[in-house]
């Protein structure tokens, strides 16, 4: 595949994510946790994983690692840390490195995590 042609791909591939992150951001707060995680994935898979086959395809395995762990690193903070409130819609920042949020700071809604005691009615 020729430069142009996978440049011209890539920009597709990137208008795609921007127009899912615009109709992610309409939808209904539990629509929005539902898809959110998926769009966050394909936004690392678009836009990073081109770049570090660059980086392979060349040779430049000094900078080739530290962006694979880099995006690693991005990808289980934005699928396994980030959480959507089920009231407002609002981002659930973590609360620490590895601690998922747990309260709203926009509405004030609790998260409690399924599986806990304090889920089951």
């Amino acid at each position: 595949m020729n430069a142009p042609v996978f440049f011209v791909a890539y920009l597709g591939a990137v208008v795609a994510v921007c127009i899912g992150a615009w109709a992610v951001g309409r939808l209904s707060p539990a629509e929005k946790g539902r898809w959110l995680p998926r769009l966050s994935l394909a936004a690392v898979v678009v836009l990073g994983v081109p770049v570090v086959g660059y980086l392979v395809a060349f040779g430049q395995w000094a900078l080739a690692v530290p962006a694979a762990i880099f995006l690693v690193g991005v990808g289980v903070y934005r699928i396994r840390l980030l959480r959507v409130c089920v009231s407002c819609g609002a981002m659930i920042q973590p609360t620490g490195i590895l601690i998922p949020g747990v309260k709203c700071l926009a509405c004030g809604t609790v998260f409690v995590p399924t599986g806990t005691p304090e889920s089951i009615p």
